[in-house]
């Protein structure tokens, strides 16, 4: 196997990239070679051949990166080790706006070292946890949002260090974050902005998408536009101008409002707070006729699927598309999903291997009819698959 040279000095230290020293070629074909073999293993059609895959830029593709805060710098975590860090002054995986961003923050750690305090992950105590740096491809729009330990007796202090900060940084807004000490998360519901507000918005085939700061966005803006693409594109072969578009765990509605122009009624779940307000101000702003947005958990779909028929015109058609977590759709989401009988579904996943074990589950009912993968995530093992299925 042909060997490529890391661009990155920390590649091997840090738990990040775990695939640098493989050519790109090579790491898209293992790829593949992964789907294909979970295919054959569940049984599925389309096994015999390794299924098509759009490719990335293999580098400066990432909009968010989450880093430590050391006072030594930001950082990320050693490789296998949770309690130790490298130091990162650039990341190759990075867009050119989050380093911008990655150099001002540790310019600003340098020159504050002896007034910073930093969490220890160890004694759970300390203040400054998570520097969170986000910032669109598309859009002038960017983000930092500092994680505070939520007990910290020090915060007033920090805040007025990052208040300074926020004078000076060019990104749009500069957030504070509270979070336990013993809850490892980058995110909160409980924040509040020092500069700007908490919305960030990026363009997605020309559309403009508000998201939240605090919840889930896609971290690669290019790959995500092809997948909206070829989303649209599987729809496009059914008669859609009557049918009803149910959109599961749809975020901000970025594949659901990409699609609403093509259907009669659409439907977008999803139960994140601050995704839903985002959603609800997609809609208006993107002037979507016949589009509902509903605060709700997709893992208790059952108490949906009337919601759902009085929002359907006539009984017309049926499509669905999700975007389930890691974990999957579970059997209760499947059993509701089913009961509703759609035409399609058009599933996205970020894990293959949940994605085939329920397949095989759903086939006696559901035919696989095409599958593409997309490299959301270079130099990683990680990997989309776009799958859509015709009811039987």
């Amino acid at each position: 196997m042909t060997a490529a040279i890391p661009p990155c000095p920390l590649f091997g230290q840090c738990g990040g990239c775990s695939t640098q020293h493989l050519p790109y070629p090579t790491q898209l074909a293992n790829k593949q070679a992964t789907v294909q073999a979970l295919l054959k293993r569940y049984d599925l059609p389309l096994s015999d051949n390794p299924p098509p895959i759009h490719a990335s830029t293999p580098y400066a593709y990432r909009n968010r990166m989450d880093f430590i805060t050391t006072l030594q710098g930001l950082a990320l975590r050693k490789k296998g080790r949770f309690d130790r860090t490298v130091p990162v002054a650039t990341c190759p995986i990075a867009n050119q706006h989050v380093n911008a961003l990655l150099k001002e923050v540790n310019e600003w750690i340098k020159k504050n070292n002896q007034h910073i305090d930093v969490f220890n992950i160890k004694k759970a105590t300390g203040t400054l946890r998570y520097a969170v740096i986000r910032a669109s491809h598309n859009a002038p729009s960017s983000s930092i949002t500092f994680v505070f330990n939520e007990e910290s007796t020090k915060q007033a202090q920090q805040r007025s260090l990052i208040d300074a900060f926020a004078k000076t940084t060019a990104a749009n807004n500069v957030l504070i974050a509270q979070t336990p000490p013993k809850r490892d998360t980058s995110t909160s519901p409980h924040h509040y902005a020092i500069k700007g507000t908490p919305h960030l918005t990026e363009l997605l085939l020309g559309k403009p998408f508000q998201y939240h700061s605090q919840s889930f966005f896609q971290n690669n803006t290019a790959v995500t536009e092809a997948m909206l693409a070829h989303a649209k594109q599987l729809l496009s072969n059914n008669r859609l101008n009557n049918a009803t578009l149910l959109d599961l765990y749809a975020g901000v509605g970025t594949f659901g409002l990409s699609l609403a122009d093509e259907f009669h009624t659409t439907i977008l779940v999803e139960s994140s707070p601050e995704s839903v307000a985002c959603a609800r101000h997609n809609v208006q702003a993107l002037q979507c006729k016949n589009t509902h947005v509903l605060e709700h958990d997709c893992t208790n779909l059952s108490s949906l699927s009337e919601a759902t028929r009085k929002l359907r015109s006539d009984e017309s058609p049926l499509h669905v598309i999700t975007d389930p977590p890691r974990a999957g759709m579970p059997d209760k989401t499947w059993q509701a999903l089913l009961h509703l009988q759609p035409a399609t579904i058009t599933y996205i996943s970020c894990n293959p291997s949940e994605l085939a074990k329920e397949l095989a589950r759903i086939k006696h009912a559901y035919t696989l009819t095409s599958i593409k993968l997309f490299d959301l995530f270079p130099q990683t093992s990680h990997v989309e698959a776009i799958a859509h299925l015709k009811r039987q």
